[in-house]
């Protein structure tokens, strides 16, 4: 064969060792995460403690997605705050907030039952700056039944 076919052959063998490296590697992370999620169910179903189950949550969350602070917040229906139950990365003081629902980024998840996401919270209107490191925010809400928990 030419020089020319001869290279073309080797840059498509490239070309599928390269796609097949990163599907091994989206294998392996899905994998990561569907055993993630299997750990979670055990923990909840083994479990009746709900620090520990939120505490495992994070844990579980944060080797599938890597984050440097999270809350949990769950609904208070009395006082229709959401108070903090689990938390990483942040002070002792987190653990005292709380905020009404529809307040802040947190509240308006719970009150909107939608997801929110700041990608600069240094510009976000409602949220509350607790960590001068954070850069950006997910919330998501926590719902069974239609009802945020």
């Amino acid at each position: 064969p030419s020089i020319n076919k001869l290279a073309i052959r080797v840059f498509q063998k490239a070309g599928n060792f390269l796609e097949n490296s990163a599907l091994y590697l989206d294998i392996i992370h899905r994998n990561l995460e569907i055993k993630k999620l299997f750990e979670v169910s055990q923990k909840l179903l083994a479990s009746l403690n709900t620090d520990e189950i939120l505490d495992f949550i994070l844990e579980s969350l944060n080797e599938v997605i890597p984050y440097d602070a999270s809350v949990i917040f769950l609904l208070d229906n009395e006082n229709d705050e959401l108070l903090p139950k689990a938390s990483f990365g942040y002070s002792d003081k987190t653990n005292e907030l709380a905020m009404k629902v529809g307040q802040g980024a947190c509240g308006w998840v719970a009150k909107n039952k939608q997801i929110s996401n700041i990608d600069d919270v240094n510009i976000a209107e409602n949220y509350y700056h607790l960590r001068k490191e954070t850069q950006s925010q997910v919330a998501i809400p926590l719902i069974i039944q239609d009802e945020v928990i």
